[in-house]
């Protein structure tokens, strides 16, 4: 399978583009197969209030699936006017970004509906969209590929959902 092209991270000023792709080596092939691009897009974004709430809210990333050819395009933006200063922020919104893109592309409907129970059960979310399954699902695996071991703790049966349904079993740091 072909890797995601990956571009623009220089401009980060914290990663480089071959940083980006070790990073998402990181996760195994068949999540980043249906990833065509991972790119940083050097201004700070914002959703429309009007969307959001009564106050804007600062957009880290974004999975988008922009024509039907069933390939994600991951942007991850920048986290300050003054630039990025925070790493393991930067590089838990790429993972959250694949997440979206695995919940989208690689669980078939019965598993997404699994995970929808579980985390309509769950009484701990990372995230401030709290329920939302969907979110909840992203932050999640971001959590598992970043801090499997907080993850675990805070929300284990979360945690074995990805872990036996999307890593075979494993996480990071049980590998043989």
């Amino acid at each position: 399978m072909a890797f995601p092209e990956v571009t623009g991270f220089e401009a980060s000023e914290m990663l480089s583009d071959s940083d980006v792709r070790a990073l998402l080596d990181r996760v195994p092939e068949a999540h980043r197969a249906g990833i065509a691009t991972v790119r940083y897009v050097d201004e700070v974004r914002l959703y429309d209030p009007s969307d959001a709430g009564p106050a804007p809210l600062q957009v880290l990333g974004e999975m988008e699936l922009p024509d039907n050819s069933g390939m994600a395009v991951v942007s991850i933006y920048r986290q300050q006017e003054a630039g990025n200063v925070d790493y393991e922020e930067f590089t838990s919104a790429l993972y959250h970004e694949v997440g979206h893109a695995v919940h989208q592309l690689a669980l078939d409907a019965e598993r997404r509906q699994e995970w929808n129970r579980l985390a309509m059960a769950a009484d701990f979310y990372f995230n401030e969209a709290g329920a939302n399954p969907v979110e909840h699902f992203a932050e999640c695996y971001a959590q598992f590929v970043v801090h499997p071991r907080l993850c675990e703790r805070a929300t284990p049966d979360e945690f074995a959902f990805i872990r036996d349904t999307l890593f075979d079993g494993m996480a990071r740091g049980d590998q043989p």
